[in-house]
């Protein structure tokens, strides 16, 4: 990853009885050279990867099925897969997880 991520000086810190203490940095930290999203994207070469906002997703006997509008287009189906990985806040992903309960786990 040389030439792709920087040390990054990172300022640790604890919230205790209403105050903020610095921490003493006992671990190196590194960020994307041209952006946050540079490792992700060298991670991701040559991998099918879909740039989409997702409206919802569902579970079928096939397999998993996410709708959702790509880049400049037309909303479209995606799918089957057999897992899916949500890389988002908790909110935003709570909102397109349907209610399946426990089966959504398996």
């Amino acid at each position: 990853m040389k030439g792709l991520i920087k040390p990054w000086e990172a300022t640790e810190a604890s919230w205790s009885d209403s105050k903020l203490e610095a921490l003493p940095n006992l671990e190196e930290h590194y960020i994307g050279v041209n952006g946050i999203d540079a490792i992700p994207a060298h991670l991701a070469k040559g991998l099918n990867i879909r740039n989409a906002q997702v409206k919802s997703i569902e579970h079928t006997a096939k397999g998993w099925y996410v709708s959702g509008i790509p880049y400049k287009a037309d909303e479209k189906v995606f799918g089957p897969y057999d897992f899916l990985v949500f890389a988002m806040a908790a909110p935003q992903s709570l909102r397109i997880i349907p209610d399946l309960g426990t089966p959504f786990l398996n």
